[in-house]
């Protein structure tokens, strides 16, 4: 049996910069399918994540 699937991918991501060398992101991913095609997606997996640069000089 052969299944069609579509996906959408969605992957916001923002960035404050508080120097120019520190950096802080906070962003997401989405993922959507359609397995039966009729265009109504389902959400298969969401993810969340921060992150924070910052340069040490020595």
């Amino acid at each position: 049996m052969i299944t069609n699937k579509r996906r959408l991918d969605l992957e916001p991501l923002l960035t404050y910069k508080i120097n120019p060398f520190s950096q802080f992101f906070i962003g997401s991913t989405h993922g959507s399918v359609d397995n039966l095609d009729n265009g109504n997606f389902v959400q298969a997996d969401r993810q969340y994540f921060l992150k924070f640069q910052y340069l040490f000089r020595i």
